[in-house]
């Protein structure tokens, strides 16, 4: 059964394959040089008349050529020097030049150049026909409009895993599993680490995995089974009601079928009416999660998370960093890290840091013990910003070691050591200062 692409951990004879392409990188200087700014790298096992091979891809140019013998083509090849995608590619760039130079109608060039853009993205798209497991083609356009109704974003089609596929079908092969993995240093924005596998990107791929994933045996989505583990109460009175979530569940109701915390707490308290939420935890993290009996005090306990009121404390345990990579682990056994963040509009749930349109995010640290496997810190969000301490903790500019298990940005184990262990408040009624605590261990 082929890979759930979006969530899966990479099958031991995909893993091989990929040593094999590293190798390979490493061993030829040019590919070592044009990989080793960072590029994500795929592999694809197949069957073809019972006997069993890999192929392998990049994702977009690699040194800005297309032309590499070791791996598949390109769905479609943009790079001809006379194609029209060129050509126009000079003309926008002769009407950028003109508008920095003030030439002629400011207004009308930058009219022209978005007419001239917005041409030149569809023309790219209708040259991509692809291919599913059944044999069936359809050009990029018309499966992002049945499936979001609207275009593919920039750079659709240029993955590893529609690269993979579409050879694969093409040429008679059977995929059985595959694996993508980054070589390379790590970009300024998103977290990508070399040597870690990642799961197919879900903005671009999303969509188009699922059309081409047609007539293939797939595992089924690992998060959209029902939930995983159960939750327990660990306060509860006229207003307000304290659980304990398990990794694996959501806070709130999603798009997939899995009952969430909400759901099951109502269930387990026999509420009449419906439970109301306060904050979320990331549905990887476990920990104490806060929900409210009525508005009012729903809306009482909101106003102290928007103020910064409520002190929450999350333990996670990390990965010691590299000797040779820098890390404030390596001297200090506490400090603060700000990063903005925001959301990663290409390959959401994602987010990036982003100092001219990211969110302002704070975190506090500190060491509790050091392990020859891994490091367990004491974590203080100031802020409260979706993945943020995710993010810090991964980032180079952070920490720059990932919390052991994410699945996003570092990689996948049984679970994500995220825990969120604590959380004090004042209770909106009483008055009272209360702090809620569920210990874990990592």
């Amino acid at each position: 059964m082929f890979d759930y692409p979006h969530y899966y951990y990479p099958q031991p004879i995909a893993r091989q394959a990929m040593d094999e392409l590293f190798a390979t990188i490493a061993a030829d200087e040019a590919l070592h040089n044009a990989a080793s700014e960072g590029k994500m790298f795929g592999v694809l096992v197949y069957e073809k008349d019972d006997e069993i091979g890999n192929i392998w891809a990049y994702s977009g140019l690699l040194g800005d050529r297309q032309d590499w013998e070791q791996f598949v083509p390109p769905i479609f090849d943009s790079t001809a020097p006379d194609g029209y995608f060129k050509q126009e590619e000079r003309e926008i760039s002769a009407i950028n030049d003109r508008i920095r130079q003030g030439e002629g109608n400011t207004e009308a060039l930058l009219a022209e150049r978005k007419a001239r853009s917005i041409a030149l993205q569809r023309w790219l798209f209708e040259q991509y026909d692809i291919v599913n497991g059944r044999g069936e083609w359809r050009s990029l356009i018309d499966i992002f409009a049945d499936a979001t109704g609207k275009l593919p974003p920039s750079a659709t089609g240029d993955c590893c895993a529609p690269r993979l596929l579409q050879y694969a079908f093409t040429h008679g092969m059977k995929p059985l599993c595959m694996a993508e993995r980054w070589y390379g240093a790590t970009p300024r924005m998103r977290m990508r680490r070399h040597g870690y596998y990642y799961p197919a990107c879900n903005q671009k791929c999303g969509p188009l995995l699922a059309y081409m994933l047609q007539g293939v045996e797939v595992a089924p989505d690992p998060l959209s089974a029902d939930e995983m583990g159960n939750i327990c109460i660990l306060y509860r009175d006229e207003w307000i009601v304290a659980i304990s979530k398990p990794s694996g569940m959501l806070s709130v109701p999603g798009r997939s079928s899995r009952r969430s915390a909400i759901e099951i707490a109502q269930q387990m308290l026999n509420c009449e009416a419906p439970l109301l939420q306060v904050h979320r935890l990331d549905m990887a993290t476990s920990g104490v999660l806060l929900y409210a009996f009525d508005k009012r005090t729903q809306a009482q306990l909101r106003r102290q998370f928007e103020d910064r009121r409520v002190q929450k404390t999350y333990i996670a345990a990390v990965e010691p960093p590299q000797p040779d990579s820098p890390s404030p682990l390596h001297d200090h056994n506490e400090g603060t890290i700000d990063l903005p963040i925001r959301p990663d509009i290409d390959d959401r749930p994602r987010q990036v840091v982003d100092y001219q349109h990211g969110s302002p995010a704070t975190t506090e640290w500190r060491v509790l013990s050091r392990k020859p496997d891994r490091i367990i810190l004491e974590l203080h969000p100031l802020t409260g910003r979706t993945h943020q301490l995710r993010v810090h903790l991964a980032h180079p500019m952070g920490l720059n070691t990932p919390i052991i298990g994410d699945p996003l940005y570092g990689q996948m184990t049984t679970r994500l050591m995220l825990h969120a262990q604590s959380i004090t408040f004042t209770h909106p009624i009483t008055g009272q200062e209360m702090t809620i605590e569920e210990k874990c261990s990592f």
